[in-house]
């Protein structure tokens, strides 16, 4: 049985030495993928891919914008959310990400992702939708400051997740920022679930707690990446403390669960 793998890397090797005709498809309305094909590569794999050129697409009042490989199809209604604006600042000691909608329909939350190559990202904080109900026609700002990324350079990108589990990508933004030094955060927060802790670097005493208003310690970890995503989906609303050490460095952040 032939092994079926969706990829675009080996296809792109295969065009550039000239043993991979790239057959134009059958474009639909609206359908922002330019150009695909299928072949057999060694081993007797099947290579489907697309390819895309960057450019923007008007479906009715909506601009939409696609670049890169393994682009996906796109019907002529119009997107939930529409993005005016994606950018980033970098500030002392921080990024600092800003973003703008001017549509949202059913709309439950951004997820931001950063990544050291622009290419592997991992979630770092969630902002909720500021709509109510997830569903506005204005003009709404929103912001998110990243207190514990890699001095250096990092990119990011808005993950913006539907109601219904539904989500789509941003551009992606490049911030190069010098001045770094070891933060903690937690996000979202208030949350109705999940929190993002992250610290800028992690040292092999590092532990989390959770204690409530008490003092009670209700959950011990420790994170084994700069990164922790914690579930409080199940835990009763109220009022609850998070505390990190790692043997120099201490810090404690109160957090609400809606």
């Amino acid at each position: 049985m032939k092994r079926i793998l969706i990829s675009s890397l080996p296809a792109l090797v295969l065009l550039l030495t000239g043993q991979l005709p790239a057959a134009a498809q059958s474009v639909l309305p609206y359908v922002l993928a330019s150009s695909g094909n299928s072949a057999t590569a060694p081993g007797g794999a099947i290579v489907n891919f697309t390819i895309g050129e960057p450019f923007t697409s008007t479906i009715g009042s909506n601009p939409q914008f696609t670049q890169g490989f393994q682009q996906p199809s796109t019907s002529g209604n119009p997107l939930p959310v529409q993005l005016l604006d994606f950018s980033g600042i970098a500030k002392g000691g921080y990024n600092l990400l800003q973003w703008q909608t001017v549509q949202e329909k059913n709309n439950d939350y951004f997820s931001l992702e950063r990544s050291a190559d622009g290419g592997r990202f991992q979630p770092i904080g969630q902002v909720y939708s500021k709509a109510p109900g997830g569903n506005s026609s204005d003009k709404l700002g929103y912001s998110y400051a990243d207190q514990t990324m890699p001095a250096g350079t990092n990119y990011y990108r808005l993950r913006q997740v539907d109601r219904d589990g539904q989500f789509s990508y941003s551009k992606v933004v490049a911030l190069t920022n010098a001045g770094a030094t070891q933060q903690f955060s937690v996000s979202p927060n208030p949350t109705k679930g999940k929190v993002f802790f992250s610290v800028s670097t992690l040292s092999n005493e590092a532990v989390l707690t959770i204690a409530d208003l008490y003092g009670r310690e209700l959950k011990r970890m420790k994170p084994v990446a700069t990164v922790t995503e914690i579930d409080l989906s199940a835990w009763t609303a109220g009022t609850y403390f998070l505390h990190y050490s790692d043997g120099l460095y201490r810090e404690s952040v109160k957090v609400v669960k809606d």
